[in-house]
This record gives structure tokens, C-alpha cells and sequence, in this order.
């Protein structure tokens, strides 16, 4: 069961020793930046929206992205299976520069995407020529916690928060060799919990060598079904 904000904050000032109200308004925004560095350390299935499609334009390249938008996943035009590819802005820019400034970029059928941070928009490339279907399965980004009831949407996370808001606690009361201690606990607890999001029990792999009669990551029992292994 996932630990409430108040209860996590509780946790954190007793091992400081310190359980005053300034203290745990502290202690609050070193579990949320904990939070935030969690989230960007991974791409945690719980926070992917799997389902999210949107509607291209004939000749419009850019379209919105969501409001909780964090980084993409994949995207891919229904109608016919192609799976896009992101490009950079810089890449964009080094192949259309010239055709843009004489206004001659073409539409047709998109085959990459840019991700536009500033204005918050995807382009696609090139513009569409007719309306279509895109499935964009995204990272959603994650909210601080600010109520006592509040509860982190990364499941079991909350050790590592906690070991991180120590580490930040023990160096800002000066006790640096205890801080390094639970910021190397909160590391480990970090890639710990990271390797259990990667890593499931029916997706191990395996690796062989190049150069042997097969090479490349195969699963640990091969692709057959059991009963023809």
C-alpha cells in the first residue's frame, strides 16, 4: 500500500531527530524533488498512457501536445502500421532550412516527428495530406504532493524518496559523512527498484556473441512455445 505524504514525512523527521513544523515543510520539498528525479530516471509503466490518439489535419504539421505530456513513447499512424521516427529540431532544420524560408515544404505522407519543448507541439514531417489517426503513447509527467493523503502514482518508490530526503536532511544540518551514507542507500534503492521496473520475470534475455551460428538478444527459453522446446 502506497504511503501517504503526511506518513512519509513523519518517517523522515524522526531519523533527523527533528520533528518541528519548519522542518517538515522541508522535509516535504526533499521528498518531491526525490519524486521528480525518480521520474525522470525511468520510463515507468505506470505512467504511460497506452491508449492516447489524436487526429492529423490535412496540411498541418503541428499539433498540441497534452497538457501532462513528459516524453514520448512511440508513435504510430493507424491506418496503415507505420511507426514514425523522432528526429531532432536541429535535423529538421539542416534538411528543410532552405525549402522553408521559399515556403515549399510539401505535404504528403508523415514518416518522422519532432518534439517541439518550448511551444509544447509535435510537427510531423512532412505536413499530412489528408486526415489520419496517430496512437502517441506517452510518459506522463507526475504532480508534487502537497496533502497529507497524497500518494505517489511510481508504485514503491517511497523508500527511495525517503532515503534522499534523509541524505538532504544530514547535509543541511552539517552532518555530511551521515548524508553521504543514505544518499549511497538511496542510490541503491533507486536502481533497485528501476531494475524491477525493467526487468520482468517472462522478459529475461539472453546475450550471444556475434560471429556464432546466431547472435543478438534472444529470450532465455527461445521464442518457441513450451511444448516445443
Amino acid at each position: 500500500m502506497a504511503k501517504a505524504f503526511s506518513t512519509m514525512k513523519t518517517n523522515v523527521g524522526n531519523m533527523l531527530q527533528d520533528t518541528s513544523g519548519a522542518t517538515a515543510t522541508l522535509i516535504g520539498v526533499w521528498l518531491n524533488d526525490g519524486y521528480q528525479d525518480a521520474w525522470a530516471r525511468c520510463l515507468w509503466t505506470s505512467l504511460v498512457d497506452d491508449d492516447f490518439t489524436f487526429e492529423s489535419v490535412a496540411d498541418q504539421a503541428e499539433y498540441s501536445l497534452e497538457s501532462d505530456f513528459g516524453e514520448d513513447v512511440a508513435l504510430v499512424r493507424i491506418s496503415d502500421g507505420v511507426v514514425l521516427k523522432r528526429v531532432q529540431e536541429k535535423n529538421w532544420w539542416d534538411w528543410y532550412s532552405a525549402k522553408y524560408s521559399d515556403d515549399e515544404i510539401d505535404s504528403g505522407s508523415p514518416q518522422r516527428y519532432v518534439i517541439l519543448e518550448e511551444s509544447s507541439k509535435i510537427k510531423l514531417d512532412p505536413p499530412p495530406d489528408e486526415a489520419n489517426t496517430y496512437a502517441f503513447p506517452y510518459k506522463k509527467t507526475v504532480t508534487d504532493l502537497s496533502g497529507d493523503t497524497d500518494t505517489v502514482d511510481i508504485p514503491r518508490i517511497e523508500q527511495y524518496m525517503e532515503y534522499r530526503a534523509l541524505s538532504i536532511g544530514f547535509a543541511y544540518k552539517r552532518k555530511f559523512q551521515v548524508s553521504d551514507s543514505w544518499n549511497n542507500r538511496a542510490e541503491f534503492e533507486l536502481q533497485k527498484r528501476m531494475k524491477q521496473e525493467r526487468v520482468k520475470i517472462n522478459q529475461k534475455y539472453q546475450y550471444r556473441p556475434f560471429h556464432r551460428t546466431m547472435s543478438g538478444i534472444y529470450r532465455l527459453m527461445g521464442d518457441k512455445s513450451y511444448d516445443q522446446i
